[in-house]
């Protein structure tokens, strides 16, 4: 399964005695100076931020750079000091949005390109700065950065009931956690039924996406090299699926391949049969009709 959640850096604590990083410090004071020093990064890497509500409210008006804030921030801009990084244009049709309005989050959204948002989500990491952004497990990560380096920031477990609110913009009821969505395995008719049986008894575990997802990074994006290494690196974990292997029947062809294999073999049937020749020759034995090479 995977699912869309937000993120923070597992250094940024607040004092919670388990692993779950809770919303609760959202609501608070303490928002703005963990999560607003964010901003000098945007003006490094040249991104004018600009609030802009009004375009923002429908979802997909949303630019590059453009802050949203919730209703309850209006009247008090300093206190949602803290930004949480949003893709910008991206297919969560204004769920963050509504979270941070119903649960009365001191937080701002900033709209952010791809290739920036990877620039300050590693930049930020890097000076250890707190960060707050959405993103999705399994993930390849954020320039090198693989989402194990992030703790996934818990709210109200989702229902299908707080879902019954949702109005895929900004002004929705929604103020419960993102819904699981099961992973689809795509492949191609007729497949062989040792790889059909594979892909039905694979399955593959956070740290497995993460090692693929590094390979795939190593391999210049290369997706076949980055599987076939993953693959022979954890044969232990597939070869047990593989019930019907077999010997895959000759099938003659025309490439230049097929035609270098059938010049030796002519070649090597000509020199077998001229030195059984000269061995027969030698041997004066001529009426004998059995002979051996």
């Amino acid at each position: 399964t995977g699912r869309f959640g937000i993120y923070s850096p597992k250094y940024v604590n607040f004092g919670f005695s388990t692993d779950n990083h809770f919303y609760y410090h959202l609501q608070s004071g303490e928002a703005g100076p963990a999560y607003g020093k964010v901003r000098e990064l945007f003006s490094e890497l040249g991104i004018p931020l600009q609030v802009n509500r009004t375009e923002c409210q429908q979802y997909y008006h949303c630019d590059a750079g453009d802050i949203w804030m919730p209703e309850h921030c209006l009247k008090a801009p300093d206190h949602c000091a803290a930004l949480l990084l949003e893709p910008a244009r991206h297919l969560s049709r204004g769920l963050t949005e509504q979270m941070l309005t119903n649960l009365k989050l001191n937080v701002s959204v900033v709209f952010v390109n791809g290739f920036e948002f990877n620039q300050v989500v590693w930049m930020a990491v890097a000076r250890q700065l707190g960060i707050l952004f959405r993103s999705k497990e399994p993930t390849e990560g954020f320039a090198d950065l693989p989402i194990s380096t992030f703790r996934r920031v818990a709210f109200p477990p989702y229902t299908e009931t707080c879902y019954q609110n949702n109005t895929f913009d900004p002004t929705g009821g929604v103020k419960c956690d993102f819904p699981y969505h099961s992973l689809l395995k795509v492949a191609r008719p007729s497949l062989p039924l040792d790889v059909e049986n594979l892909l039905k008894n694979l399955a593959l575990r956070r740290e497995d996406y993460e090692k693929l997802f590094a390979q795939w990074t190593g391999a210049n994006g290369e997706v076949k090299v980055a599987t076939c290494q993953w693959l022979k690196q954890n044969s232990h974990r597939w070869r047990d699926a593989v019930q019907y292997t077999a010997v895959p029947p000759l099938e003659l062809g025309h490439s230049k391949r097929w035609m270098w294999l059938y010049f030796q073999v002519v070649l090597g049937t000509l020199g077998l049969t001229f030195s059984c020749y000269r061995v027969y020759r030698s041997t004066g034995v001529k009426s004998q009709k059995r002979w051996t090479c």
